[in-house]
Protein backbone atom coordinates (compact mmCIF):
# COMPACT_ATOMS: atom_id res chain seq x y z
CA UNK A 1 0.00 0.00 0.00
CA UNK A 2 1.48 3.30 -1.34
CA UNK A 3 0.41 6.57 1.02
CA UNK A 4 1.24 9.37 -1.08
CA UNK A 5 -0.14 12.55 -2.49
CA UNK A 6 -1.47 11.75 -6.58
CA UNK A 7 -0.27 14.02 -9.01
CA UNK A 8 -3.43 15.76 -10.30
CA UNK A 9 -1.18 16.70 -13.50
CA UNK A 10 -0.31 13.20 -14.31
CA UNK A 11 -1.57 11.49 -17.27
CA UNK A 12 -4.22 9.02 -15.75
CA UNK A 13 -6.34 12.44 -14.84
CA UNK A 14 -6.04 13.03 -19.01
CA UNK A 15 -6.43 9.39 -19.99
CA UNK A 16 -9.83 9.37 -17.73
CA UNK A 17 -11.13 12.90 -18.77
CA UNK A 18 -10.25 11.25 -23.34
CA UNK A 19 -12.16 8.27 -21.93
CA UNK A 20 -15.75 8.71 -23.52
CA UNK A 21 -17.04 5.76 -22.36
CA UNK A 22 -16.52 7.02 -18.44
CA UNK A 23 -16.15 3.66 -17.24
CA UNK A 24 -13.73 3.93 -14.63
CA UNK A 25 -13.42 6.05 -11.74
CA UNK A 26 -10.85 7.63 -10.48
CA UNK A 27 -11.03 6.79 -6.67
CA UNK A 28 -13.46 4.95 -4.29
CA UNK A 29 -13.58 4.53 -0.69
CA UNK A 30 -12.82 1.12 0.88
CA UNK A 31 -14.46 -0.80 3.65
CA UNK A 32 -12.72 -1.49 7.12
CA UNK A 33 -12.90 -5.15 6.14
CA UNK A 34 -11.24 -4.56 2.72
CA UNK A 35 -7.30 -5.29 3.31
CA UNK A 36 -6.14 -5.90 -0.58
CA UNK A 37 -3.90 -3.50 -1.52
CA UNK A 38 -4.88 -4.32 -4.92
CA UNK A 39 -8.09 -4.41 -6.87
CA UNK A 40 -8.27 -5.65 -10.73
CA UNK A 41 -11.49 -5.03 -12.66
CA UNK A 42 -12.80 -5.95 -15.85
CA UNK A 43 -15.98 -4.40 -17.50
CA UNK A 44 -17.43 -5.82 -21.03
CA UNK A 45 -18.68 -2.42 -22.54
CA UNK A 46 -18.27 -2.83 -26.10
CA UNK A 47 -15.29 -5.24 -25.50
CA UNK A 48 -13.38 -6.03 -22.47
CA UNK A 49 -11.52 -2.93 -20.78
CA UNK A 50 -8.98 -3.93 -17.36
CA UNK A 51 -8.04 -1.25 -15.16
CA UNK A 52 -5.68 -1.77 -11.74
CA UNK A 53 -6.28 0.24 -8.47
CA UNK A 54 -4.12 0.56 -5.98
CA UNK A 55 -5.06 1.03 -2.06
CA UNK A 56 -3.88 4.63 -0.85
CA UNK A 57 -4.90 5.33 3.08
CA UNK A 58 -9.06 5.01 2.79
CA UNK A 59 -9.22 4.06 -0.74
CA UNK A 60 -8.72 2.58 -4.30
CA UNK A 61 -7.24 4.92 -6.59
CA UNK A 62 -6.93 3.89 -10.55
CA UNK A 63 -3.32 3.21 -11.93
CA UNK A 64 -4.11 2.30 -15.17
CA UNK A 65 -7.36 1.71 -17.46
CA UNK A 66 -6.12 -0.84 -20.86
CA UNK A 67 -7.79 -2.94 -23.09
CA UNK A 68 -4.34 -5.22 -23.23
CA UNK A 69 -1.90 -6.07 -21.19
CA UNK A 70 0.74 -4.53 -24.07
CA UNK A 71 -1.40 -1.51 -23.45
CA UNK A 72 -0.66 -1.21 -19.63
CA UNK A 73 1.02 1.29 -18.11
CA UNK A 74 4.89 0.27 -17.01
CA UNK A 75 3.48 1.02 -13.45
CA UNK A 76 0.41 -1.39 -14.07
CA UNK A 77 2.21 -3.98 -15.67
CA UNK A 78 4.62 -4.01 -12.62
CA UNK A 79 1.64 -4.80 -10.01
CA UNK A 80 0.48 -7.46 -12.60
CA UNK A 81 3.14 -9.15 -12.35
CA UNK A 82 3.92 -9.33 -8.81
CA UNK A 83 0.56 -10.25 -7.47
CA UNK A 84 0.19 -13.31 -8.47
CA UNK A 85 -3.49 -12.97 -8.08
CA UNK A 86 -3.95 -10.66 -9.98
CA UNK A 87 -1.57 -12.24 -12.66
CA UNK A 88 -4.34 -15.58 -12.65
CA UNK A 89 -7.19 -13.51 -13.15
CA UNK A 90 -5.32 -11.60 -15.40
CA UNK A 91 -4.95 -14.63 -17.40
CA UNK A 92 -8.22 -16.35 -16.87
CA UNK A 93 -10.15 -13.15 -18.09
CA UNK A 94 -7.81 -13.45 -21.29
CA UNK A 95 -8.98 -16.44 -22.27
CA UNK A 96 -12.34 -16.35 -21.43
CA UNK A 97 -12.53 -12.85 -23.44
CA UNK A 98 -10.63 -14.71 -26.70
CA UNK A 99 -12.98 -17.24 -26.42
CA UNK A 100 -16.06 -15.45 -26.36
CA UNK A 101 -17.12 -16.25 -22.82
Amino acid sequence: MRNSNIDPTSSIHEKLKSNNRNCWAYWFATTSEDNANYLFKTKFTGGAEHAVYERIDDGFVIVDFFTSYETASKEAKEIIDKCPDIKSSWSNKCQESRHGK
